[in-house]
């Protein structure tokens, strides 16, 4: 996930393709977005310039999830069929 500025995001995995999707802050310590019409809404658990901790309300569960700066460059591994 690459929050981008003026309320883009930018989603992207090894295995699916690129999403654009448009992103708000609602308040100091939350962050919402638009997946498919559906809005989720994150907690801030944790940031710095290089980690970023989301505490996620997805229907009626708590996930959390932890990203991080990658280094570049960057090559997603094979596979496995």
């Amino acid at each position: 996930m690459i929050f981008l500025p003026k309320g883009k995001l930018l989603i992207d995995s090894c295995w699916e393709t690129y999403a654009l999707r448009s992103w708000k802050q609602p308040s100091a310590n939350e962050i919402s977005w638009d997946e498919d019409g559906a809005i989720i809404l994150a907690k801030i658990k944790t940031i710095s310039t290089d980690r970023l901790t989301l505490q996620i309300s997805a229907v009626k569960d708590l996930v959390e999830r932890s990203y991080a700066a990658v280094k570049a460059p960057y090559v997603c591994p094979d596979m496995k069929r």
